[in-house]
């Protein structure tokens, strides 16, 4: 089997590249990609797709996340976090309400300009790799919802915070942290982050890369996958004729009556087989999304 998912727990220190790079090794799958980086800096779920299962990375991708996190107040950086070059240095004087009250101000829709040192692209260069050489250049700013903020903690000696975020994709905690302490109008940069949930998948079922190796390694590697149906179970399943698939398979449209049209369907062969997520046209005709056969 080598069309899959695996809830991987990636470690601080390591980058999204090098786990891909790992599972590849462990389960001699060429085809593999994760579905959405995380910094070296962060821990937690990396969702990572393997074979004909990289076809559904942008449904994962585009699922909510939750990330427990630390900023430090008062200190700045060129990267928002603890790696970068420190810019600017400004006395703390906070309490509680302050700190809660800064935090709430973030919930809601809000707007936020990716940072420099990303791995977002622009006009074919990630901004990183642009940040590295000294350059500097204008982002569009962007709309990302916060669900939910709360402050787990407060080291008032070390002018930390410990928070808990659950958002939408696309949301940079780094910046988050950043206008955070911006608000507060002393600064801040990100010390920590864990992922803890990718729409479905949870740390609590995340392994490391040393338990998939050894799990690959005992013949326990079945536990630690998600199937592609899985992941597309909340779509109604329609079976086809005989007739029908082979039609799809060769490109002939068919007829797929009472069906809704821009909704997605999982269309399925008699014998069960996973064939295509797709939709319909108002003629009710059928229309693909992605092919899985």
């Amino acid at each position: 089997m080598t069309n899959f998912i695996l809830n991987v727990n990636k470690e601080s220190g390591m980058s999204s590249h090098q786990v891909v790079q790992n599972i590849k090794k462990i389960t001699n799958v060429k085809k593999v990609g994760h579905t959405g980086t995380l910094d070296p800096l962060a821990s937690g779920v990396l969702v990572v797709c393997l074979g004909k299962a990289t076809k559904i990375s942008n449904f994962i991708m585009n699922e909510d996340k939750e990330y427990i996190a630390s900023f430090k107040l008062g200190i700045t950086t060129d990267t928002e976090d603890s790696t970068g070059k420190i810019l600017e240095s400004k006395h703390v004087n906070i309490n509680k309400k302050i700190i809660e009250e800064a935090v709430q101000n973030f919930t809601g829709i809000i707007e936020q300009t990716p940072p420099m040192y990303s791995a977002l692209k622009v006009n074919g260069k990630k901004l990183y790799e642009l940040a590295r050489k000294g350059i500097e250049i204008e982002r569009k700013s962007r709309k990302v919802k916060i669900y939910e903020i709360s402050v787990l903690n407060i080291c008032f000696i070390k002018n930390e915070i410990f928070i808990k975020i659950k958002c939408s994709k696309g949301t940079y905690i780094r910046t988050l942290c950043a206008d955070i302490g911006k608000f507060i109008g002393c600064g801040a940069h990100l010390t920590s982050l864990v992922r803890t949930k990718n729409g479905k998948f949870c740390i609590e079922n995340s392994l490391n890369i040393k338990e998939l190796k050894n799990n690959c390694n005992t013949g326990d590697f079945q536990n630690c996958i998600t199937s592609i149906d899985e992941i597309l179970c909340n779509y109604q399943k329609i079976f086809l004729t005989e007739i029908e698939e082979i039609k799809i398979k060769k490109g002939i449209s068919i007829e797929l009556r009472n069906l809704k049209p821009n909704k997605f369907y999982v269309l399925y062969s008699l014998k069960n087989k996973l064939l295509s997520l797709s939709t319909v046209t108002n003629e009710g005709l059928y229309k693909k999304i992605i092919n899985f056969f």
